[in-house]
């Protein structure tokens, strides 16, 4: 049975009366419609008289369309939206050209790869994934090596393998393994990982697009930043960071985690604070940073909970800005209507754009977003790395020393690139992971963007409303470089600050 996802509108709604008209029609509409008709209800109590109430159930799709539904109130069907970075476990189409690696039988169909660290020595719990079939047919066989750093993927004989990539955690690169023209087949591939570098006095090459030259752990100081994502996993760098819990599913709880790292990443990227030499700063360290986690155990997080989080962010805790790193290729009303919230109440709202290579997915297409599209570098990763496999072939997406990432999606939405290629930052545990993905270049516009309106006083004057949120767009613009390329890649260019 299908799910749905009821809550009323809050842009364009200022006032308090306003609110609790919307509130009373969406109680009404529980009473009357949901309670009666549908089934496994799940909603929560608003911890206050104006905030955003939601449910989600499941129900005939007969009978929910044949609803009068209140003008105040959104009904839509569950979006499920999804996490847009490009690592080791989510090759897919991103590689420039198919493996094709004929596999000898030995008894039966098996691939065996063993991974060591740089001396030699097995490293267990990488992730090993391949691909095999057709770049529009595949399937997918994915496991960790064992304590002697080997991992077993079965496979069909009849499909060739795609891609092989393997995906440590943290302190290496994920890399890619091809196929040598002409070499024998393989029953077994051998990998050797090549650590990630220390950072360069706390700053990667990210730092220098964004026109940084040192850690300032007091940049950004005054801006409050949001992150709705995976969640907050333990970090020494990020213990600063606010951890407002999880929205799942109609629960709110008071530490969500990160099981995915995705989100302890996405919120390094904007904030983290160094604590050894090696370590990488964030771009605004000085910033107020918020995290809530709307990923459930599926991988998956609906507009229902987006648009909570968001609501918090924007209404109590002020966010001067928010950052989007998911997207989905449907749009959600629920989450165009926070995100026009967002925007009247001050706050301005940073997607990734996506990584499929098609059209700007949403929510980055909507024109309240900021759609924010992945820079590379070259000879920023080493040879056989995954993000050394993002430099496009298509010469239109390059503007050498630097590139829009081949995965990453265009269009006429595309408001600036950051970079996303090849970003080392915070992952659960106290370790660091390099990255790739839109997910990445978001919060390091989002972060540049924050460090610009520390600096502008004007900004900083400006009460909540919609000219708060219409000058930090214009500052976004006017502080964008042209990259020379077209539109639909860059946007209005690169952010750099100076």
């Amino acid at each position: 049975m299908p799910h749905f996802i009821l809550t009323h509108r809050r842009a364009g709604k200022r006032a308090d009366h306003q609110h609790h008209a919307g509130r009373a029609a969406m109680a009404d509409a529980m009473d009357k419609h949901v309670d009666r008709l549908a089934s496994d209800v799940r909603t929560h109590e608003p911890h206050h008289d104006t905030a955003r109430h939601v449910a989600r159930f499941e129900a005939d799709h007969d009978d929910v369309r044949a609803i009068d539904w209140h003008p105040a109130l959104i009904c839509e069907p569950l979006v499920p939206h999804f996490i847009r970075s490009r690592h080791a476990s989510d090759t897919g189409r991103a590689l420039p050209h198919e493996l094709s690696i004929p596999l000898r039988r030995e008894g039966d169909d098996r691939l065996l790869v063993r991974v060591v660290d740089e001396a030699g020595v097995p490293v267990a719990d990488v992730d090993v994934f391949a691909y095999f079939g057709s770049a529009s047919n595949r399937v997918q066989a994915a496991t960790r090596t064992d304590a002697d750093g080997v991992a077993t993927l079965d496979h069909d004989p009849e499909r060739p393998l795609l891609e092989l990539a393997v995906a440590p955690a943290s302190h290496w690169w994920p890399q890619v393994i091809e196929h040598r023209s002409g070499a024998e087949p393989e029953i077994r591939v051998d990998v050797r990982l090549q650590p990630l570098p220390p950072s360069e006095r706390g700053l990667g090459w990210w730092h220098r697009e964004a026109g940084l030259d040192a850690v300032d752990l007091q940049r950004g100081t005054g801006i409050a930043v949001g992150v709705v994502d995976s969640g907050l996993g333990h970090h020494p760098a990020l213990a600063h960071v606010h951890n407002l819990g999880a929205f799942l599913d109609g629960a709110h709880l008071a530490d969500g985690g990160d099981d995915r790292g995705h989100g302890t990443h996405v919120a390094g990227a904007i904030g983290a604070r160094p604590t050894a030499s090696s370590d990488y700063a964030g771009l605004a360290p000085g910033a107020r940073l918020d995290a809530f986690r709307v990923f459930g155990p599926d991988g998956s997080a609906h507009q229902g909970d987006i648009a909570r989080a968001l609501d918090v962010l924007v209404h109590d805790r002020d966010c001067h800005l928010v950052n989007l790193s998911l997207g989905t290729v449907h749009r959600s009303e629920i989450v165009a209507d926070a995100l026009l919230d967002a925007v009247e109440t001050g706050t301005l709202v940073i997607c990734a754009a996506g990584n499929s290579a098609g059209p700007v997915e949403f929510p980055a297409a909507l024109d309240e977003a900021v759609a924010v599209t992945a820079l590379g570098r070259i000879d920023q990763a080493p040879a056989g790395t995954l993000s050394a496999h993002r430099v496009p072939d298509d010469a239109r997406l390059r503007a050498d020393p630097v590139f829009i990432a081949n995965f990453s999606c265009r269009g006429e939405s595309v408001d600036v690139a950051g970079p996303g290629v090849g970003i080392i930052s915070t992952v659960p545990g106290g370790g660091w992971a390099a990255y790739g993905g839109t997910s990445m270049a978001a919060p390091q516009v989002t972060g540049a963007l924050a460090v610009l309106l520390a600096e502008d006083p004007d900004y900083l004057a400006l009460p909540a409303g919609p000219d708060r949120s219409a000058r930090a767009r214009a500052m976004l613009r006017a502080h964008s470089q042209d990259l020379g390329l077209d539109r639909r890649y860059q946007g209005h260019g690169r952010i750099r600050k100076g």
